[in-house]
């Protein structure tokens, strides 16, 4: 059985850099995936390659089965492929109600089914029904983080991308933030790729994960496995066992 998301011998660059040198990497149906590694190893550039931010050199990436060579990224939500960027980049000046309609337009033209989404959102989100007619500008840090997560979820996406969700919140927002993922995969079957230096957190509720290297995977295992592994602990995750105590 093909996985969900599918990445083989892929290549990026931006200019002459190569930012991916034949990356391989996979995502089944339903499972957390962690990428991990130091700052230029080829995270976030990963993330832009599959949403079709960024066109690879060479190589091949396949969402459920087919190829994304030549679909254009605005389309790629619609297939079931959706990333909250790094930074969240939620529409300050709408509402947080006006943004998330925003998130649904993969099903603009069937208003049942995005009103029907929006409920099942702000079920999952509670706080953002209480501020949904605020300016997204205005939210507090969490808040906004979990705006982001929400847009996407609108799109009805099969898998999750999420580049450094915990950027700039503070440690109780973060553990706050990490229960709604583990909500979202484990009671709603969301695969999640997610992209995060709290490595500690995040290694305790993926599947698997992977470690970049210079645009390469240099360790994969199970989420277990790579919290003890030496060479982990040694060359990436630094402060693993101390933030984690």
């Amino acid at each position: 059985m093909s996985a969900l998301l599918e990445i083989s011998g892929l290549v990026a660059a931006y200019g002459g850099v190569r930012a991916l040198d034949g990356l391989d990497l996979r995502v089944e149906e339903g499972e957390f995936v962690v990428l991990l590694g130091p700052n230029g190893s080829g995270k976030t550039t990963t993330m832009k390659t599959v949403s079709g931010l960024l066109k690879p050199v060479s190589g091949r990436v396949r969402f459920a089965g087919s190829d994304l060579a030549g679909v254009a990224g605005w389309k790629r939500p619609a297939l079931g492929l959706c990333q909250v960027p790094e930074g969240r980049q939620i529409f300050p000046d709408h509402t947080v109600i006006e943004n998330l309609h925003l998130g649904a337009f993969p099903v603009r033209r069937d208003r049942s089914a995005a009103e029907r989404r929006r409920a099942e959102v702000l079920d999952i989100f509670p706080r953002l029904a209480e501020r949904a007619s605020q300016l997204a500008g205005t939210l507090s840090g969490g808040e906004a983080q979990m705006l982001a997560i929400a847009r996407a979820l609108m799109a009805g996406p099969r898998l999750l991308m999420l580049d450094e969700p915990s950027l700039g919140l503070a440690p109780l927002k973060v553990a706050e933030l990490f229960g709604y993922l583990k909500r979202l995969h484990e009671e709603h079957g969301l695969a999640v790729l997610l992209v995060e230096q709290q490595a500690g957190t995040a290694l305790k509720l993926a599947d698997r994960g992977y470690v970049l290297e210079r645009g390469r995977v240099a360790v994969e295992g199970t989420g277990a496995e790579l919290r003890d592994d030496p060479r982990v602990q040694a060359a990436y995750l630094g402060k693993l066992r101390q933030s984690t105590a």
